[in-house]
């Protein structure tokens, strides 16, 4: 009988440990770069550049989808309504209508060959190529060109409200507020390197490099300032995925990290990851799941809740303020260990960043929060004030 508690207590402990860190998948195998990946339902696609597209339905088995597909170098992927688009290095845009069965040319008015990067907002269809900044808003039927005649190099592109951003591999980011009909240079302190990657977190705006780390911006692009404490020297950022207030960056030789307050601190989360594997090409958030593009041909996947949590206990230096009990049933309570008054703002998120409690407190000795309205799970709490940011993992558990 003990050897049968035993034998459970070290199978869940297996269990437990499998699950806190980077799983690879059973392919796609291509022997080169997963360039790019995307969640439909159930269906997970991975592009390659040197055996076109795969697809998985349970990130264990992966099979070749492509009929029609007359280029294997695949670069970029992104959905619309359930209609695939892909990025070739050769032959423009394909799209696929039936989840990757068969594909047709989609590049009426485009004249790009190269398509580095496909992103869709509000149904509209954006791609950065070698020729500038093409835009669909019939979903692939025509593209209109939005470079003003500038053949340059787009490598990323990001959206918010009625701005477009695009980062070019002529050392610079580009901003246009009449939807691609004239472009404004805002690199204002950007170093001399192309611009792989960008996003947006609220008013932050990051801008990933080629060698040279992370930049960002809180005045809408008109200035720039290195935010790479914590990333390696020389880093080459490739693609970033935003989960909540939580920020992905992945690298080129160095895994991934991740940053809990705009890439101010950023912490690797690799566990579990080969050193043959750290080329990160692509990264991609689904429901629970992060998912990552490496060199050698793979799909890796790791719990969100799991690497956030990670990333919270590297991040956090927190002498300040202790949150009990946890998990909490009714109530938290916030201890103020230094004894001072001092104003928050606290906020709780959802691990996947939907906020579902938001309140400035006075915090002298200690206070209570009502938590018995919240469903059972994990939440991030974060207490900020002009002067720290603290950040803690909470379970309600009623």
């Amino acid at each position: 009988m003990k050897r049968s508690i035993l034998l459970l207590i070290v199978l869940i402990n297996l269990a437990t440990l499998v699950k806190a860190q980077w799983i690879i998948t059973n392919g796609p195998d291509s022997g080169g770069i997963v360039s790019g990946i995307a969640i439909n339902g159930t269906n997970i696609f991975a592009t390659t550049n040197d055996k076109g597209m795969f697809l998985s339905t349970n990130a264990t088995n992966w099979s070749i989808i492509d009929n029609g597909l007359t280029d294997s170098n695949i670069y970029s992927l992104a959905i619309n309504s359930g209609t695939l688009f892909a990025g070739s290095s050769h032959s423009g845009v394909f799209l696929s209508t039936d989840n990757g069965i068969s594909w047709t040319p989609s590049n009426n008015g485009s004249t790009a060959t190269f398509i580095y990067t496909l992103t869709v907002n509000n149904g509209i269809i954006y791609a950065g190529t070698d020729q500038g900044m093409f835009i669909s808003a019939n979903n692939g039927t025509s593209w209109t060109a939005a470079n003003e005649d500038a053949l340059y190099d787009v490598y990323a592109i990001a959206l918010k409200d009625s701005n477009i951003f695009e980062g070019t591999y002529t050392n610079n980011v580009l901003l246009s507020t009449n939807n691609g009909a004239s472009w404004t240079s805002v690199g204002n302190g950007l170093p001399n390197a192309s611009i792989n990657a960008l996003a947006i977190i609220d008013s932050n705006i990051l801008a990933g490099t080629n060698g040279l780390g992370v930049y960002r911006s809180t005045n809408n692009g008109a200035s720039w300032t290195l935010m790479s404490n914590g990333l390696p020297t020389g880093a080459n950022i490739w693609a970033f995925a935003v989960s909540g207030n939580y920020i992905f960056a992945a690298t080129i030789g160095n895994g991934v990290y991740i940053s809990s307050n705009y890439g101010a601190n950023w912490v690797a989360v690799n566990t579990g990851l080969d050193v043959a594997y750290m080329n990160i090409y692509s990264l991609t958030i689904s429901g629970s799941t992060i998912y990552a593009g490496t060199n050698n041909g793979y799909v890796w996947k790791r719990s969100l809740s799991e690497i956030i949590t990670a990333g919270i206990n590297e991040t956090n230096n927190n002498n300040e303020i202790s949150i009990y009990p946890n998990p909490a049933k009714v109530n938290l309570t916030i201890v103020n260990k230094k004894s001072i008054n001092q104003n928050y703002t606290i906020t709780i998120k959802t691990i996947q960043g939907q906020e579902v409690l938001s309140k400035n407190i006075k915090l002298a000795n200690t206070y209570n929060m009502d938590v018995s309205n919240l469903a059972n799970g994990i939440y991030i709490l974060t207490l900020q004030n002009e002067r720290t940011q603290i950040v803690e993992k909470v379970i309600v558990q009623h």
